[in-house]
C-alpha cells in the first residue's frame, strides 16, 4: 500500500529529528538563534532534470525520464542567499560543529 508522506513529517524525519539524535540543538529548527540554513522550494515547478541546468553535473541520471515537481527556489546559509532560482549567487561557506552534550 502507498501513503503520502506530507511536507511537516518530511521535515521532522529529514531535519528535526536527527539534528536532536545528533546533537545539534541549533541545528533541524527554525528559531530565535538557531542555524539559519534553509531550502525554500517551489512546490509546484514541475521540470524533467535536463531542463533544470546545474541540476547535475553527470552526463545521465535516473530521473532524465521522469518530471519532478517541486524545486528549491532559494537556498539560505547562515542568513544570505547563496543560490536563487537555480542560480548560485553567494559564496557556500561552512564550519565543523561539534554536537552538545546530551
Amino acid at each position: 500500500y502507498r501513503t503520502r508522506l506530507n511536507l511537516v513529517r518530511a521535515v521532522e524525519l529529514l531535519c528535526t529529528a536527527p539534528a536532536r539524535r545528533f546533537g545539534f540543538s541549533k541545528k533541524g529548527v527554525i528559531q530565535v538563534g538557531a542555524d539559519a540554513d534553509l531550502v525554500i522550494s517551489d512546490p509546484n515547478l514541475e521540470l524533467t532534470p535536463k531542463e533544470r541546468p546545474g541540476y547535475t553535473k553527470a552526463e545521465v541520471t535516473p530521473y532524465d525520464p521522469f518530471s519532478l515537481k517541486g524545486w528549491p527556489a532559494r537556498t539560505i546559509l547562515g542568513g544570505r542567499t547563496i543560490a536563487e532560482d537555480g542560480e548560485v549567487c553567494g559564496k557556500p561557506t561552512g564550519r565543523f560543529l561539534r554536537p552538545s552534550k546530551a
